[in-house]
């Protein structure tokens, strides 16, 4: 039963009612937005109006599913952005991308699920875009969710009180190393 969570399309809907009500009330205060796509979780939606080209080889149906899943996904992050722009909210705006788990489609015998320490499953995307981010720098190296916090506070000239585990991934004095 596939409602245990909200797709995307509903998320922004709801997201965008938040942005509206917020910007009517706080119009000159800067504006954070968390948001979590549930959308790719199994079980997967075969998302009919998304077509994927994967050239001459035809996949397992869990692969197209999770694929159309991760485009549906993209497509909603997109309509997002558009609507912010739409607002002038993406003028200065900061973007850090990740995921909570990957997903395992049948390697070591498990298929759509999470609950083990298999790469598959641990290492996901983290991607930081926009202001305050320099343009090309990839850090080639695992890095932790831990760094999330301290990388945005420190693009903001800001940072914790306390010492925290995390570093600022930006901050050349704390450039993991490989």
């Amino acid at each position: 039963d596939p409602n245990w969570f909200r797709i995307g399309q509903s998320v922004n809907e709801s997201l965008f009612e938040q942005i509206d009500e917020y910007t009517k009330n706080h119009k000159d205060k800067p504006l954070f937005i968390w948001v979590h796509y549930y959308d790719p979780h199994a079980p997967y939606i075969n998302w009919e109006h998304i077509d994927l080209d994967f050239g001459k080889t035809e996949p397992e149906e869990k692969f197209i599913k999770y694929s159309k899943e991760i485009r549906y996904t993209d497509d909603n992050i997109r309509k997002l952005y558009d609507y912010l722009k739409e607002k002038g909210l993406a003028e200065d705006i900061l973007t850090c991308i990740t995921a909570d788990h990957g997903e395992q489609l049948g390697e070591h015998g498990y298929s759509a699920c999470h609950f083990d320490i298999y790469s598959e499953t641990t290492l996901v995307p983290l991607v930081f875009h926009g202001y305050g981010v320099p343009e090309g720098k990839v850090i080639d190296n695992y890095v932790t969710t831990m760094d999330i916090a301290p990388t945005l506070l420190g693009m903001l000239n800001l940072s914790f009180r306390k010492p925290v585990h995390g570093m600022n991934l930006l901050d050349e004095d704390n450039d993991p190393k490989p």
